[in-house]
């Protein structure tokens, strides 16, 4: 088949298409739907079940899905408006730009930006050299790129957070004892968390590959007492917090660069 797929409407049931060279387009379906184009955009007005979709060629919009979902494009860009459960979105060349997710999310593109308002569960982002920025979430969050910088607005559990050129600012509000680590190399970590939390902060700068005077530079910039300093020569330096007594930990380790810990506002 080779043209673009058309459903609207008031469709009851579960509903499967496949084009070899057109756009998909569907909206108002009630049961599931899995949908694929070898080129062309999908655009998705509202499912009420679970959906999967993907092109090989083009750009994916979704309005809202109530079930899973499932976007999968080889280059495009994807943009999705609230997802009620969890989301799975994947472009090899392309950003991704998400609303509100209910139910946990995996994103990852192999070369953009990826931007997510809200996530609520365990969650994975993933770029091969671009930006993320996250504005709220909840549960563990996992955030990797290989080139660019990270903004993790507040999180609540804990986050694994790792650039490899790039700076991080990141928000974290600890439930139970999850650990989190922010890693970055030549670049710049913000943590903020709550005066108020029981959190154990370890933060730790490597200094590499530049002459004595200008390594000795970098520092822990904290609105917290330290609990324990250590310096070894010219090459590391490490900070140790305890925020009421210590509890969850969190580690931070940049080369290069300053560490800052503020309170959160």
């Amino acid at each position: 088949l080779s043209g673009d797929l058309t459903l609207t409407g008031a469709i009851k049931g579960d509903v499967t298409g496949q084009t070899s060279n057109g756009a998909i387009r569907v909206d108002h379906i009630s049961g599931a739907v899995e949908m694929s184009t070898a080129s062309g955009a999908i655009k998705i007005g509202t499912i009420q079940g679970n959906g999967r979709f993907s092109t090989s060629r083009g750009d994916i919009e979704v309005r809202t899905g109530e079930g899973d979902l499932e976007l999968k494009t080889s280059s495009g860009n994807v943009q999705v408006g609230e997802v009620r459960k969890r989301l799975i979105a994947h472009t090899s060349a392309g950003s991704l730009d998400i609303g509100s997710v209910g139910g946990g999310a995996n994103i990852s593109t192999g070369g953009g930006d990826i931007l997510v308002k809200n996530v609520f569960g365990d969650s994975r982002l993933r770029t091969s050299g671009g930006d993320i920025d996250l504005g709220r979430a909840s549960g563990t969050i996992e955030a990797t790129t290989l080139g660019g910088d990270m903004r993790l607005g507040e999180v609540t559990g804990s986050v694994r957070a790792k650039t490899a050129e790039g700076n991080i600012t990141a928000g974290v509000i600890p439930v139970g004892m999850g650990e989190s680590s922010l890693k970055a190399a030549n670049g710049v970590i913000v943590l903020a968390v709550p005066a108020d939390a029981r959190i154990s902060i370890d933060a730790l700068i490597r200094m590499e590959g530049r002459s004595a005077p200008r390594r000795r530079k970098y520092e822990v910039r904290s609105d917290f007492s330290v609990h324990q300093f250590k310096k070894d020569g010219d090459d590391e330096l490490t900070e140790t917090f305890m925020l009421n007594g210590g509890g969850a930990r969190i580690s931070l380790e940049t080369i290069n660069s300053n560490i800052e810990i503020r309170k959160m506002k």
